[in-house]
């Protein structure tokens, strides 16, 4: 028992009975005679065992103990603890007290008169307490320990009972506002500091029906209510002083007291928190609702990096299904559709878990930031913990809803495809290509109504491989279509050719002034037909090409003028009869060129120098229509390289995008040193006046320059359209150069006089821009309106 004994006291062994009695009276905290009757007992025997020892020692060095009998002084009788039970220990009133307690009156009175004196202290400035510097908690712990040292355990209960009275109306009302800092209360200074000292000696949050017995229940609930601070402050002091272990067992967090996750948004976390700390893991868990939570909301309130992972898959995913043009691009949607189910799965089945780690980090940071306040603690750990409770993320669920049912959509809409068309996977590819063009050109000759979209969207889909229009199949090769890389391909082609076959089976009503434009086309495609079905695959291939290159500019005609172009169109598509065209066909297909060239290079063309626009205008206004006419010709194809399956990119991007201007101005870019002017075209007289602007970039004025040419020459006759253009560049003067904004500012002022010169200009003509540019739209609205 002697070495037990001053482990049991918490002390080394010592020749100082002070210090044992302090250990004793320390103790006495952790075995009350009511709560562990039997720890009690040993603590005593424990005292008694370390006073001998000392006795016995001092008595060994000559040196004897002043009073004898010390061993026995603290000891409690055991008639008096046999006759009150457990029960009546929380019940003792006064005279029980008073009976049952033998008192020391000089060491209790004059500790009692050391209480009153400071309850007296700080009564004057309760209501002024928070700022008051008397509230110590020194005084009060030198009050306890002495009372511990001097008293034994009947006394000091008595004292702990005249405590409990004096707790009446001691501490100011209960306030959340004054509880903003641990700094002062890590300094023992403050109520709170105070009432932890109290509770520490007194433990009457443990003892509540002793404490109300003797005090008012409000000034008790008071007074518990400052122990919660002083508890919660002095926890937030230990965890910060103790580190990373004081908050988690491993990788399981752990919360305060009363901090404890509880029920959010329908899930009961507080349940699945104690399963966790039980096992020491994370018990297996499935959350189906949180599966469909917005990406938004996962990334403000629960998971950041897994949000923004789920934000960036579901948008990657939803263009790439747009862009399905191709399997491979298919594939790869699908590609971001998987992790993006896989990583919502994980985050329903790991939904209780971040949301306890994130209350977790929000309690570390509130312990760093000193933030104590139970209300401002509260509010700042379940911040944005409900995506309810924001609009944004509430407004974010069905836009993001939306987004995932089209890509799903889209998605299985392209499989369906490539699974509807099965069959016909095993069948050669140039078998299907054959058969759906003899389709769209003998059905397109057989009905009344001609839908041209449809007509040029076969082809185009045939020819889909590449933007330049170049196969995606092996010339007479035995190649099937599901061979091919794109597995799309087929149902796209597939698909052209119902859309085209449900066009020519609706009933329109014929218009029998359109019935040039009938007979033109109708000829032109049964020649094109039997030329398709007894042709090789090099000529099949030509014929699609040539096709493709009219997509852009064949369409319903809508007045006489546009059905004259189109039927001049119809007959200059080859094959065609030597000098099957008028001379004004001729020029009518010359004006139109140009006027396509004007107006795409006006508003589409951004990758291509300005000299390089202006030689690609010379050739145009230089070259005859029969020679661009002559450049549509059916001509062999060379076949792509034995594996059939690369794509042939052709390096044109300087070329305008319309394919029709591809093919005639293909060649046609040579390098000039200078622009090269139209002398001799007219007589060479410089405008008056040459527009000098320094605030506009080079690549407006040529916008200007071409807005105001296709104002001018729409709806003017061939002749008017190439004098007016001619005009204007051979007026322009020699020393400004296409790559300043002048000269293509003098172009404009030229294109102006040029057509108000001509004979056939009308003054009454509106005039309409198709470009987007306020700019481009202001100052050539100027220059036509004759304002430099």
């Amino acid at each position: 028992m002697t070495a037990d004994c001053w482990s049991l006291l918490g002390i080394s062994p010592t020749e100082d009975e002070s210090v044992i009695r302090k250990a004793y009276a320390r103790r006495l905290r952790d075995f009350r005679p009511d709560e562990d009757p039997v720890g009690f007992q040993g603590l005593v025997e424990a005292r008694k065992a370390a006073l001998l020892e000392t006795e016995w020692r001092a008595k060994r060095q000559g040196r004897e103990l002043a009073d004898d009998d010390e061993d026995f002084k603290y000891e409690v009788d055991e008639k008096l603890r046999s006759s009150i039970s457990v029960k009546d220990q929380y019940d003792l009133t006064p005279d029980r007290y008073a009976s049952a307690i033998p008192h020391e009156p000089d060491q209790l009175t004059r500790l009692i008169t050391s209480l009153d004196l400071l309850v007296n202290t700080l009564r004057p400035v309760v209501t002024e307490a928070p700022a008051s510097r008397l509230w110590v908690a020194d005084p009060w712990t030198k009050l306890f320990d002495q009372a511990a040292n001097e008293l034994d355990l009947e006394s000091h209960d008595a004292f702990l009972q005249v405590v409990a009275t004096k707790i009446d109306c001691l501490f100011p009302p209960y306030d959340r506002k004054y509880l903003t800092s641990l700094a002062a209360y890590g300094e023992g200074k403050g109520i709170a500091a105070v009432a932890n000292v109290i509770e520490e000696h007194a433990r009457f949050s443990e003892r509540r029906p002793f404490l109300f017995n003797y005090c008012s229940r409000s000034s008790a609930y008071n007074y518990l209510g400052w122990v919660d601070v002083a508890r919660a402050g002095r926890n937030i002091l230990d965890r910060l002083a103790e580190g990373k272990t004081a908050y988690f067992r491993e990788n399981i967090p752990i919360f305060p007291a009363h901090e404890e996750p509880n029920e959010v948004d329908g899930s009961n976390l507080s349940r699945y928190y104690r399963h966790a700390l039980e096992l020491g893991r994370w018990p297996m868990s499935f959350n189906l609702t949180k599966f469909f939570l917005p990406s938004y909301a996962v990334a403000r309130s629960f998971h950041r990096p897994l949000g923004l992972l789920m934000i960036l898959l579901t948008l990657a995913a939803f263009i790439l299904s747009f862009m399905a043009k191709t399997s491979t691009v298919l594939y790869v949607t699908t590609a971001f559709l998987c992790p993006l189910i896989a990583v919502r799965i994980y985050f329903a089945a790991q939904f209780k878990k971040f949301h306890i780690l994130r209350l977790a980090k929000r309690t570390i940071s509130a312990d760093k930031y000193r933030i104590w306040d139970p209300l401002l603690r509260f509010a700042y750990q379940n911040s944005n913990i409900s995506w309810k409770s924001d609009l944004l993320s509430r407004a974010s669920m069905p836009v993001e809803l939306f987004i995932v049912v089209i890509l799903l959509i889209n998605v299985f809409v392209s499989y369906a495809a490539i699974w509807r068309e099965g069959p016909l996977y095993a069948k050669p590819a140039e078998q299907i290509v054959v058969d759906t063009v003899l389709f769209a050109l003998d059905r397109s000759t057989k009905s009344t109504e001609f839908y041209y979209s449809h007509f040029f969207d076969v082809f185009s889909q045939i020819r889909s491989g590449d933007a330049d229009g170049f196969p995606l199949r092996v010339l007479g090769g035995g190649v099937t279509a599901g061979e091919l890389p794109n597995k799309l391909w087929l149902p796209q082609v597939m698909g052209a050719r119902r859309r085209l076959e449900a066009s020519l089976t609706s009933q329109q009503q014929f218009d029998e002034r359109l019935l040039g434009v009938h007979k033109n086309r109708d000829k032109k495609l049964k020649a094109l037909y039997f030329l398709y079905q007894a042709g090789d695959p090099a000529l099949r291939v030509s014929i699609e090409e040539t096709l493709l290159l009219f997509t852009g500019v064949m369409h319903p005609p809508y007045d006489e003028e546009s059905e004259h172009w189109q039927r001049t169109l119809w007959k200059i598509i080859p094959p065609r009869q030597p000098h099957e065209l008028y001379p004004s066909e001729v020029e009518l297909f010359h004006s139109k060129v140009l006027q396509l060239f004007i107006s795409i290079v006006g508003t589409r063309t951004s990758n291509i120098s300005e000299t390089q626009i202006l030689t690609q205008l010379r050739f145009l206004l230089s070259a005859k229509g029969s020679d661009l006419i002559a450049k549509i010709s059916l001509k062999e194809f060379k076949p792509i390289p034995d594996d059939g399956l690369s794509q042939i990119i052709i390096p044109d991007t300087n070329l305008p995008s319309d394919r029709l201007l591809r093919a005639l101005l293909k060649g046609h870019i040579p390098d000039i040193g200078h622009h090269g002017m139209f002398q001799g075209v007219r007589g060479v007289t410089l405008p008056s006046e040459i527009a000098h602007i320094q605030s506009i970039d080079v690549s407006t004025a040529r916008k200007v320059y071409f807005e105001t040419a296709s104002s001018l020459s729409s709806g003017g006759s061939p002749a008017f359209v190439l004098d007016v253009l001619n005009s204007s560049l051979a007026d322009i003067p020699s020393r400004l150069h296409p790559g300043t904004a002048d000269f293509w500012i003098s172009g404009a002022i030229n294109l102006v006089k040029a057509a108000t010169e001509n004979a056939e200009f009308d003054p009454t003509k509106r005039y309409y821009f198709t470009t987007e540019n306020e700019d481009v739209k202001i100052l050539a609205r100027q220059i036509i309106e004759g304002r430099f």
